[in-house]
């Protein structure tokens, strides 16, 4: 069932783009917002029903990603903003990033990779948010300015959050 809602969440991405081109932004905001609902309950379901594997941890990291990218790509292009565009930068380099890392680590070690943790989750709760009101942002207005700001703020949060995990998988291996 937990990676059901991964997969849901990959699957969502076409249709969230396809309205925002169409510029049906209401419908790209719900459908988002659903597949950032299924982000949370992915893993309350694995841990509940006991279904947690490392293809479902895999494809619920990979899920995130693909939905976040390209979201962020889009809003370049969309609104060919300098701020949107070193943001969102950030974050996608900070994104394939801990992919390399984590798969340089796990090929590496045979201790378990460094799992999410708090700092992590309240990264993707920012980046969800940040993306969500870009969804339905018309016009660049003064809420635009706040949200350019807020995804800087976010994309410093995430380079925070690769930091983070560099120092827990530095602890980790013993180095």
């Amino acid at each position: 069932m937990a990676n059901y809602l991964s997969f849901s969440r990959i699957f969502l991405i076409a249709p969230i783009l396809f309205f925002l081109f169409l510029d049906y932004k209401n419908l790209a905001f719900i459908l988002f917002v659903i597949a950032s609902i299924t982000d949370y309950l992915d893993g309350y379901v694995a841990r509940k029903y006991n279904q947690s594997t490392a293809f479902g941890s895999s494809l619920d990291l990979l899920a995130d990603k693909l939905l976040i990218v390209s979201l962020l790509i889009w809003f370049v292009y969309y609104f060919s903003s300098i701020y949107i565009f070193i943001g969102s930068l950030m974050i996608i380099l900070r994104e394939i990033s801990i992919s390399i890392l984590r798969i340089f680590y796990s090929n590496r070690s045979n201790k378990e990779v460094v799992n999410v943790d708090k700092f992590g989750k309240f990264k993707t709760t920012f980046q969800m948010i940040s993306v969500s009101f870009l969804i339905v942002i018309s016009e660049k207005n003064s809420f635009f300015y706040f949200l350019e700001i807020l995804l800087i703020f976010t994309s410093v949060l995430s380079i925070a959050s690769l930091l983070n995990y560099l120092l827990k998988w530095k602890s980790n291996s013993g180095e």
